[in-house]
């Protein structure tokens, strides 16, 4: 689908990211095991100095694939997402022009075009709804899920799709046992898995 080249215009890396917003957590259900989902917030890096110094004007936004789970009840320390930066538009005397960004994120990294629910734990104080991003071709494919509070699907921009070819299906050797609801007679079971070690994942 593409070629790597020595030198672009545009930027992929991967960087620790910080800034999250809770979405549900276990505290109000008696469970053996806590769990905790958090979505990705401040997507567009701002930089660590402010004004004409470095980080501060570079056009460049962070690329979130799904909702993340913890089996705690902090907030995630250890997502990494990936960062796609303007090199063209960047720096003290360009024009900041983010049009080309949004074009180059729609291309690689479309929006689901729809999204599935595929659980729900609505007999709960709290509800909980988890939701499969439907892809809008079959050359991308979604990494997460995205989990809401109601019964309204969430809004595409929630989340992106990434190329086919860039991803990889894990192994069961890759793949670790989250949390688990054995379900009764107003929700089914659910499981959910992940591949992060320290109890963090993409949902």
């Amino acid at each position: 689908m593409c070629t790597k080249l020595e030198s672009g215009r545009f930027k992929l890396k991967w960087h620790r990211h910080s800034s999250f917003q809770s979405v549900w957590t276990t505290a109000q259900l008696s469970t053996e095991r806590p769990l905790s989902i958090w979505a990705a917030t401040r997507l567009v890096p701002r930089g660590k100095l402010m004004g004409p110094k470095k980080g501060s004007n570079a056009v460049k936004e962070r690329v979130p694939v799904g909702h993340y789970l913890c089996t705690f009840f902090g907030a995630p320390t250890s997502i990494s997402l990936l960062e796609l930066t303007d090199e063209k538009q960047s720096g003290l005397f360009s024009g900041h022009n983010k049009g080309a960004i949004k074009c180059f994120l729609d291309m690689f990294f479309p929006h689901p075009l729809r999204f599935r629910q595929v659980w729900r734990l609505a007999s709960v104080m709290q509800p909980l709804y988890i939701w499969e991003p439907i892809p809008p071709a079959a050359e991308y494919v979604a990494l997460g899920m995205v989990a809401t509070t109601s019964d309204e699907a969430p809004a595409p921009s929630e989340v992106r799709c990434v190329p086919r070819p860039w991803a990889e299906r894990l192994s069961n050797e890759d793949v670790v046992h989250l949390w688990a609801y054995a379900g009764n007679d107003r929700a089914p079971p659910a499981s959910f898995w992940g591949a992060a070690p320290d109890g963090a994942a993409d949902g």
